[in-house]
C-alpha cells in the first residue's frame, strides 16, 4: 500500500510523533545529503517495504506534505509512532524485518481492548500494519482499527501528539479523510478487494460516508435512465419494448449494488427499486397496446412485466404487475377466439 511504503513520514525516515524541532532537522540533514548526491537511510525504511526513492523531488514533497497540522494526522494514520514501551519494543522488531513479533506485542494491548490513552497508539500501528498484510481479513481489521481509534475518545490524545494542543481533533472529519484515502488507494491499485466487504465492521460516521460515497452514483444513474426512457417511450410507444429492455440491462446491476450496500428494507431504495419498476412496467403495457391490433406483441410485454414484478418492492407496484401478465396471458390464450371472429 502506497500510503504507507510511499508515506512522507517514511521518506523524511522519522516516525510521525517526532517533535517539531526533530523534524526540522531531519529536513535539513536530509537535503544536505541530496545535494551531495547521497540517499540518506534510516532505522524506520523498514525492509519489509519497497524501496523508495529520495531524490529532492520527493524530499521536497515529503517535507511538504508534513507542515500543516492536518496533514500530519492525516499521514500519521498511515505510518508509526512511538507513544509507549510495547510501541518501542515493536517497533525494534520491525528494524529487524520481524512482523510476527511486533505483531504480537501490540495484539497484547489491543485485541479485545478499548482504546484508551494509554494503547492509542499500539492500535494506529498494529493497524497500519495490518493494512500492509495480503490477506483481505487482516486490511479489513486494521480499516476497522483505524475507525475505532478515530472515533475514541483518545483521537484528540492522538491527534496532539502527532501536532500539538491548537489542533483541532475533529473525528467525523478525519474518519471521511481516511476513507478517501483508503478508497483512491484502492482505486489507484486497481484493487480486487470488495469495498463493502472492507467496511462492513464499521458504524456510524464511518458507514454513513461510505454508504454515501457508494450510493451517490448509482442512484443518480437509475433516476436518470428512468427519467430518458420515460421521454422516449411517450414520444415513440412503438419501441417501447427496446427502451424497457434497455433500462432493465442498463440499471440491474446498479440497483443490486445499492440492495448490497443499503439493504432490502432501506426505503430510498424501495422507492428507487419502485420507480424503475413502474417505468419498465409501462414500456410493456404501452407496446402491447401499441401492437395487439397488428402483431403478436405478447412475449416482449411479458417479458418485461416479468422484470418489473420482480424489481418492485411495494405490494400495490407487484399486484399491478401481476394483473397486468395476467391480462397479458389471457389475450394470448384467447388468439383462437379472436381469429374465429375475425373470420
Amino acid at each position: 500500500m502506497k500510503l504507507i511504503s510511499h508515506n512522507p513520514y517514511r521518506v523524511a525516515g522519522i516516525l510521525s510523533n517526532v517533535t517539531e524541532k526533530e523534524l526540522q532537522r531531519q529536513k535539513s540533514k536530509i537535503k544536505r545529503y541530496s545535494e551531495v548526491g547521497k540517499q540518506i537511510t534510516s532505522d524506520y525504511d523498514f525492509s519489509f517495504l519497497e524501496n523508495i526513492d529520495r531524490s529532492e523531488q520527493t524530499i521536497e514533497s515529503a517535507f511538504s506534505s508534513i507542515e500543516q497540522s492536518q496533514d500530519k494526522v492525516r499521514n500519521s494514520l498511515f505510518w508509526f509512532l512511538n507513544a509507549n514501551t510495547f510501541d518501542n519494543t515493536a517497533l525494534d522488531y520491525l528494524k529487524n524485518g520481524d512482523l510476527k513479533k511486533a505483531r504480537e506485542i501490540w495484539e497484547k494491548v489491543t485485541i479485545g481492548k478499548a482504546v484508551t490513552d494509554k494503547n492509542y497508539s499500539s492500535f494506529n500501528n498494529i493497524s497500519t500494519l495490518n493494512l500492509l498484510s495480503t490477506r483481505v481479513e487482516d486490511i479489513k481489521e486494521g480499516v476497522e482499527g483505524k475507525i475505532q481509534l478515530l472515533e475514541s475518545n483518545s483521537f484528540k490524545d492522538f491527534a496532539h501528539t502527532i501536532s500539538d494542543e491548537t489542533f483541532t481533533a475533529d473525528s467525523d472529519k478525519q474518519i471521511e479523510y481516511f476513507i478517501d484515502d483508503i478508497l483512491n488507494q484502492l482505486k489507484a491499485s486497481n484493487s480486487q478487494l470488495d469495498i463493502n466487504d472492507l467496511f462492513s465492521g464499521v458504524n456510524g460516521t464511518a458507514k454513513k460516508y461510505i454508504s454515501k460515497q457508494f450510493t451517490e452514483e448509482p442512484i443518480h444513474k437509475i433516476e436518470s435512465n428512468v427519467e430518458s426512457t420515460k421521454t422516449k417511450r411517450k414520444t415513440n410507444k412503438s419501441n417501447a419494448y427496446e427502451f424497457g429492455s434497455r433500462l432493465f440491462g442498463n440499471c440491474k446491476d446498479d440497483l443490486a449494488k445499492l440492495k448490497k450496500i443499503l439493504g432490502a428494507n432501506d426505503l430510498r431504495y424501495k422507492m428507487l427499486a419502485d420507480s424503475l419498476s413502474t417505468e419498465i412496467m409501462q414500456c410493456g403495457i404501452d407496446y402491447f397496446k401499441e401492437w395487439q391490433e397488428q402483431k403478436d406483441p405478447s412475449q416482449e410485454s411479458l417479458k418485461l412485466l416479468q422484470f418489473a414484478k420482480k424489481i418492485a418492492c411495494g405490494k400495490q407496484i407487484q399486484d399491478r404487475a401481476k394483473e397486468n401478465i395476467e391480462a397479458i396471458q389471457e389475450w394470448v390464450d384467447n388468439s383462437e377466439e379472436r381469429e374465429l371472429n375475425k373470420n
